[in-house]
């Protein structure tokens, strides 16, 4: 290993290794900003041990987390000492009755689909950037058949003209709250690289959006890499990150399930894949 250039020292790898060894141990992911490693907690995102998330293993490798148990669930609600209006809202809340802004679309209604209460999050359609702004679209999907996961990077300008778009493939990154923070960490390090200003970065991956968001130490990978992201927007001060519906995304999210085939690729109008071509003349034409 490097430690100068924070990579594997290649001149070793092609001494001691035959191809297929090189390529293994260059799939492997290393610590680029060079902090001690640490212990993490597996079955929490943020890497700090929980109670819930520990009964919650226990529950699942005793087999008693079982579907037939929703019945008693339901029971136990219903046998709650509050009014019958409470438990009315309640049930319809957890039965997804409650006339929601994205349920009432899903129905066409014609509502706003953004959050009256967080502006920018939420939209469940694509929406046109606004004058003298940039949107990036950005998605992730896992390959368990390659052993690898991949990302679409979608550019769109203030006129709805598509500026280029980018497909990124990495190998033995399986999780897949890993690969979204991983993708939007790509993302943010692209428009850095671009000098672009006035940016609006969008994900549909909601977890990773908040973890950002957040100021709450992570120690996991997961969490390595949602604080790097959180340093790279104290640093692009002009480029603002949101959460969106995937039926907003989709053209980033076709990108990404091709990525596997075209990796590490940046096309034009002209090349972008079929699917992702589809997607994004319908959201342009919308």
């Amino acid at each position: 290993m490097s430690m100068e250039h924070r990579g594997w020292d290649d001149e070793i790898l092609k001494e001691l290794f035959n191809d297929r060894d090189q390529d293994c141990i260059r799939s492997v992911p290393l610590n680029e900003d060079m902090r001690q490693y640490r212990i993490y907690w597996s079955k929490e995102s943020s890497g700090e041990y929980s109670v819930r998330s520990a009964y919650r293993l226990l529950q699942v490798q005793k087999a008693l987390w079982r579907q037939e148990d929703n019945d008693s669930f339901w029971r136990k609600i219903w046998k709650i000492r509050a009014l019958p209006k409470v438990l009315n809202l309640v049930w319809r809340s957890l039965s997804q009755c409650l006339p929601t802004m994205m349920l009432l679309r899903q129905k066409h209604v014609r509502v706003e689909s953004s959050c009256p209460l967080v502006d920018g999050d939420g939209d469940s359609s694509w929406v046109k950037p606004h004058e003298s702004i940039i949107k990036v679209s950005v998605d992730a999907t896992t390959f368990r058949e390659y052993s690898g996961s991949g990302m679409g990077v979608i550019v769109i300008d203030a006129g709805g003209e598509l500026i280029i778009t980018k497909t990124v493939c990495r190998h033995r990154v399986l999780c897949p709250e890993l690969a979204e923070a991983l993708a939007i960490k790509e993302a943010l390090s692209w428009i850095k690289n671009q000098g672009w200003q006035g940016v609006i970065g969008e994900s549909d991956f909601l977890v990773a959006v908040q973890a950002i968001r957040s100021k709450a130490p992570m120690v996991s990978p997961f969490g390595r890499v949602i604080e790097a992201c959180r340093a790279m927007l104290r640093d692009l001060n002009t480029v603002s990150l949101f959460f969106i519906k995937r039926s907003a995304n989709v053209a980033a999210h076709e990108l990404a399930r091709v990525s596997y085939s075209i990796p590490d690729r940046v096309f034009d109008w002209s090349f972008v894949p079929i699917g992702a071509f589809n997607a994004l003349k319908a959201d342009l034409l919308s």
